[in-house]
């Protein structure tokens, strides 16, 4: 809620939620709002069924208690992108690279969480840099510890100076 209220001129939000409790709760809190999709699937590299992990992890792991569908973007999203968030409990890899034709071809802003894996810290730089070049990396961290660490990719031509 914090974007919509930042930046209301958006002209589309797609939201992906695998957990059915978890999409009643976000589009109750986003009812008011316009231009919202809906997807009750979790992101990852290919379309098909994993095993999730529905406790306090929300993971997908191959031990999991319940079977969630996935998808990816470049499968799902034909328009523009501007602007994405990926804070998908470790999943975040395999997300990017179901979403490498957005990330060529719209160069969007991207603010991506890479404390759920250690290698997360060097693979996804890595792994974008390799998509498009074209980026700016910075790094901010907003709690103790290590978690809640977001690495964002900002497109060279919007820094100024």
């Amino acid at each position: 809620m914090n974007f919509i209220q930042k930046f209301k001129n958006y002209k589309k939000i797609y939201l992906f939620e695998p957990m059915i409790e978890n999409m009643k709760q976000a589009k109750n809190n986003l009812s008011s709002y316009q231009n919202i999709e809906y997807f009750e699937c979790g992101l990852s590299n290919f379309e098909g069924v994993v095993s999730f992990n529905d406790d306090a992890s929300s993971a997908i792991i191959e031990e999991g208690n319940i079977k969630i569908n996935v998808n990816y973007l470049d499968n799902i999203i034909d328009d523009r992108v501007d602007f994405i968030k990926f804070d998908i409990e470790g999943a975040e890899q395999d997300a990017i690279d179901g979403a490498k034709k957005l990330i060529k071809n719209h160069n969007p802003v991207m603010a991506i969480c890479i404390y759920h894996k250690a290698e997360d810290w060097y693979k996804i730089p890595k792994k974008i840099l390799s998509i498009n070049s074209d980026y700016k990396i910075y790094l901010r961290h907003y709690m103790e510890g290590i978690s809640e660490t977001v690495m964002y990719f900002v497109p060279k031509q919007l820094i100024k100076g």
